[in-house]
């Protein structure tokens, strides 16, 4: 009896030598996927956070535009204003004409 569990023991030592080096390109290949999946998860952070340098840019450009948004809406108040002038002299030089 002690001869076949040595000898079993014997057989298992062979076949993990055996299986040794697939044992070692497994573990190779899931140290590359976990190093990929790190550099994956850096960027993908970075792309989802932009640098404070960006978000400054960004609120500056946000300045830039609402502040010509606000010399273009008193452009336009300024056109209607004038409409609006132009239009009550035209209705004042031709309703005292037609009088």
């Amino acid at each position: 009896m002690i001869v076949v569990v040595c000898l079993v023991n014997a057989l298992l030592f062979l076949a993990l030598l055996w299986a040794l080096p697939a044992i070692w390109g497994v573990r190779e290949a899931l140290r590359i996927t976990a190093g990929l999946m790190t550099e994956w998860a850096e960027a993908a952070e970075a792309a989802l956070h932009p640098a404070p340098a960006a978000l400054g840019q960004l609120r500056q450009s946000l300045r830039q535009s609402r502040a010509r948004l606000t010399e273009w809406q008193q452009r336009l108040k300024l056109w209607r204003g004038l409409m609006g002038v132009g239009r009550w002299v035209w209705q004042q030089w031709i309703g005292s004409a037609a009088r």
